[in-house]
């Protein structure tokens, strides 16, 4: 029979959880599906969790942001556990690129089913990620959003309306394929998935299982090119950008952030250099 584990991070996104505990419990108990729901408690607590009953549980689904998606799916790198997703946060990148409902209601008919394939995650000096990391201008982003009071789509656009005047270019190299590339670059994108969340498409053709790293580079624009970008950037067209370079590859090294912040999944996170991203092909079961 199989057993499912819900780790729930109940301070995600801009919603109570109530609604989907409630609907959790009424459609595993009537399907007599045996499960669990554990409640995070802090930062990295649901990484911690999925750890401890990876062992005991045919399926762990994350029931939050793409912070939480993070967290759980990072301890199932590898391992035969199956990963789930029920979308609550701001984003939603993953979700999204995975066609899963927004619909808390859809989300938990598909764990129900639990049709699964294998996709790509990455890992970035050891940290893994599944979505999209970056250095730059994003993930300085990303640190302020995180000491926001008030979260959501609306809260990211605005401060980054807000930082766009405090833009500062970086001269970073980028190692791969036995060649070197230096640019000054505003952010550089490292993607799994097709976007950042929102259907915010930042590697619009990237594939989760076609084992190759996309890497998106953002030169410095006028400030007036930015509506522009956006719109791009939501059509799916970003690539047709002048201030936009893409590469393909398995693996890069950038051996100075020259003071760069980093993000991964959309949280802020500091990286000792020279920094490594590379693609681990197939590694995680994932519900979709």
């Amino acid at each position: 029979m199989q057993k499912v584990l819900f780790i729930i991070n109940p301070i995600s996104g801009t919603n109570t959880k109530e609604n989907i505990i409630t609907e959790i419990k009424n459609v595993f108990e009537k399907a007599n599906i045996l499960y669990k729901i554990a409640l995070t408690e802090y930062k990295g607590h649901a990484t911690i969790i999925a750890e401890e009953h990876i062992n005991t549980f045919d399926t762990i689904v994350a029931v939050g942001g793409d912070g939480t998606v993070n967290e759980v799916s990072k301890a199932l790198v590898g391992s035969t556990c199956t990963f789930g997703i029920i979308p609550a946060g701001s984003g939603n990148g993953l979700a999204r690129a995975l066609k899963i409902p927004m619909s808390y209601k859809k989300a938990i008919e598909i764990i129900l089913r639990c049709n699964t394939k294998k996709i790509d995650t990455c890992s970035i000096n050891n940290n893994y990620f599944v979505n999209v990391a970056g250095i730059g201008f994003d993930a300085r982003i990303a640190d302020i959003f995180s000491t926001q009071k008030k979260r959501g789509f609306f809260t990211y656009v605005k401060l980054v309306f807000e930082e766009l005047l405090n833009i500062k270019e970086s001269e970073i190299t980028f190692v791969f394929d036995n060649k070197t590339i230096t640019k000054k670059i505003v952010q550089a994108n490292f993607a799994n998935s097709n976007q950042f969340g929102n259907n915010a498409f930042i590697s619009p053709d990237a594939e989760l299982s076609d084992q190759l790293l996309d890497i998106v580079i953002l030169t410095k624009f006028p400030w007036y090119s930015s509506i522009s970008l956006a719109i791009k950037l939501f059509k799916g067209s970003i690539y047709t950008s002048r201030y936009i370079s893409h590469y393909r590859t398995n693996e890069v090294m950038i051996p100075d952030l020259h003071g760069l912040k980093a993000q991964i999944d959309g949280e802020a996170i500091n990286l000792n250099e020279p920094l490594i991203v590379k693609i681990n092909p197939l590694s995680l079961n994932v519900i979709n």
